[in-house]
């Protein structure tokens, strides 16, 4: 929370009140969780995102299941809600995560029937993936998807009193964990996995400077009066003819002169400056 804020605004005295309001939110005192035990599974940080994840069913909460996906260099948490757990529904929810971000190098599991299946290691053999299970009856092997396991339970139970559906409480949790720095990488997940910060409503708080970037490429492609022009045709015959610049009508529109007298109105992402004085049928 102390570093959400920090990165958006200031007051004097902002960690203590931050702190003071953490402690006094009854909800949060009555999920807090036990002391942090020791990592029994210590695992090496990955050199990038989406080289390992780890993935875990949740649940039942309110008679769903919650499948977990975390990845372990970003700390990015995917969350998908469902009724069944079979290796094909699993397969599928990757298959879909796998168009976003890639295949994964390795994957993290327990000893689920789901993830154990033949179907599923098939799966995960034809995309390349190494496949890597924890030991049985043993989840803090697989530490990261089970501190997401976790983290996401805490923060239903925080909500238990607040209207909306299952899904829209976990879309809450995701949108408030994705955007806030993690303590282990000092950057929000988002920023880890996508190398920016994520626009959210606290952006609101800051004036961005408008992106000018696209008009000013188009202002400097500019074509004084007089200058001869390749113009789009639109007409039955050639692609381009040439004609003369006579006027600049606003920002990115100019007036040509055709070889007869008559004029033409072309934006400039229709025209290039001519090399040659003629083409068939426009002739200057």
């Amino acid at each position: 929370m102390k570093a959400l804020a920090r990165s958006y605004c200031y007051w004097s005295g902002m960690d203590k009140e931050i702190e003071r309001v953490a402690r006094s939110c009854s909800s949060c005192s009555v999920n807090a969780n036990e002391n942090a035990k020791v990592e029994v599974h210590p695992w090496e940080l990955p050199d990038g995102a989406w080289q390992r994840i780890h993935i875990d069913f949740a649940g039942p909460i309110k008679g769903q299941m919650i499948l977990v996906i975390v990845d372990a260099y970003s700390k990015w948490t995917e969350l998908f809600v469902t009724k069944t757990t079979t290796s094909t529904w699993v397969i599928n929810k990757l298959r879909q995560l796998f168009t976003c971000f890639g295949l994964p190098v390795t994957l993290v599991s327990d000893n689920g029937s789901q993830f154990t299946s033949k179907e599923f290691e098939d799966f995960l053999r034809e995309q390349g993936i190494s496949h890597l299970t924890s030991a049985p009856y043993h989840p803090s092997s697989n530490g990261l998807a089970e501190r997401g396991v976790q983290s996401m339970k805490q923060s239903l139970r925080k909500m238990s009193e607040d209207g909306g559906t299952l899904e829209s409480k976990i879309q809450n949790f995701l949108i408030q964990y994705r955007r806030s720095p993690h303590s282990s990488t000092g950057v929000s997940p988002f920023e880890a996995m996508f190398g920016r910060p994520m626009r959210n409503t606290l952006t609101l708080m800051k004036k961005v400077p408008k992106n000018t970037s696209r008009n000013k490429r188009c202002v400097k492609r500019s074509f004084p009066i007089g200058t001869m022009v390749q113009y789009r045709n639109y007409q039955p015959g050639p692609k381009w003819f040439v004609g003369k610049v006579v006027k600049k009508i606003g920002q990115f529109n100019y007036l040509i002169k055709l070889r007869d007298g008559s004029t033409c109105k072309r934006h400039v992402d229709q025209m290039k400056r001519s090399y040659v004085n003629s083409i068939q049928g426009g002739v200057m």
